[in-house]
């Protein structure tokens, strides 16, 4: 529910916000931001660089998670509330088009229900690994590099698609 209620108002400030949200996303500046920004996390899958949080903040959030009691309910609204902003990247596509929608309509009420059901959405391959307690996840091995550089080409076509509506269409296809 933590999740749900963080993307919830996020779709009820897109409706609110109206088309001028919509705008400012299809801006050139803003596209080319995002893309550059992609193609440059792309880098990491194909083993350039390793992307990992600070050494001084991942124990500072292992020591405040281990002071927290098993079975709270309040402790796991937190962590389903954080979650929503660390998975934040992974769905941004689909999100952002989710929020232009809205903006565009500017429903408050169909804004907060879709982005409340795209968390409840996420949320379920989340729970179904908590509950089979880990047993449902793959093993680590080779595969995962090659797993890796598959997400790298896709964030570079994501990077592609992304400015693609502010170049020439001779542009876009060379590119492609």
């Amino acid at each position: 529910m933590g999740m749900a209620i963080v993307y919830t108002a996020l779709g009820v400030a897109a409706g609110l916000a109206g088309e001028g949200l919509s705008a400012a996303l299809q801006n050139p500046w803003v596209l080319g931001t995002f893309a550059v920004l992609m193609a440059i996390l792309s880098l990491s899958m194909f083993g350039f660089y390793d992307l990992q949080v600070p050494a001084a903040l991942q124990s500072k959030l292992s020591g405040v998670s281990n002071r927290q009691s098993s079975g709270k309910l309040a402790g796991v609204f937190v962590m389903g509330a954080i979650s929503a902003l660390i998975v934040g990247p992974c769905v941004a596509a689909p999100r952002a088009a989710a929020l232009v929608y809205i903006s565009q309509t500017r429903d408050v009420v169909i804004g907060g229900a879709a982005l409340f059901a795209m968390a409840v959405g996420m949320s379920v391959p989340l729970i179904l690994v908590g509950v089979s307690a880990g047993a449902l996840l793959p093993k680590a091995g080779k595969w995962m590099d090659s797993v890796k550089r598959f997400f790298g080409v896709l964030m570079l076509a994501m990077a592609w698609w992304l400015v693609s509506p502010v170049l020439p269409a001779a542009v876009q296809m060379m590119g492609w």
